[in-house]
């Protein structure tokens, strides 16, 4: 994909460091970005600085991507909201620093939560929508 003007890009963990980044860039083309994150204020962030950089449109959700149902939920409205999605960057993730004694089973299921099932979510709940587009991307 060469031009991204008015293209419909979904960034997931939206609200920092690369997703944030990612979201003023691809504004900067004209994208028209889905952009969700836990983080409300830092999402809220991002959609000014997007914004600025010239997004026409922009489109925000609190989203916790381990939750299957609430990622089902959250690609359907993105598609309504926009009548198609062109790419898709799963770009949420957390780590964990430490010996792998001292973390918890919960510590690991958080992280696999997040790294490894927020990736699948994201995936197949955006997949129809991306073929449909005729020009679907995934970013993972």
């Amino acid at each position: 994909m060469k031009n991204l003007s008015n293209k419909v890009v979904v960034i997931t963990g939206a609200g920092s460091g690369i997703g944030r980044a990612l979201a003023v860039n691809l504004a900067g083309k004209g994208a028209r970005l889905a952009l969700s994150d836990v983080n409300e204020d830092g999402l809220g962030e991002t959609v000014e600085l997007a914004v600025k950089a010239g997004s026409p449109d922009v489109h925000t959700a609190r989203l916790d991507v381990s939750d299957k149902e609430a990622f089902a939920s959250y690609a359907t409205e993105v598609a309504e909201h926009f009548g198609q999605v062109n790419v898709v960057i799963n770009n949420a993730g957390v780590a964990l620093a430490g010996e792998v004694t001292d973390l918890t089973y919960e510590d690991m299921e958080w992280i696999v939560g997040i790294n490894f099932w927020g990736v699948v979510y994201g995936t197949k709940e955006f997949l129809p929508h991306l073929i449909a587009s005729g020009d679907g991307h995934v970013v993972n």
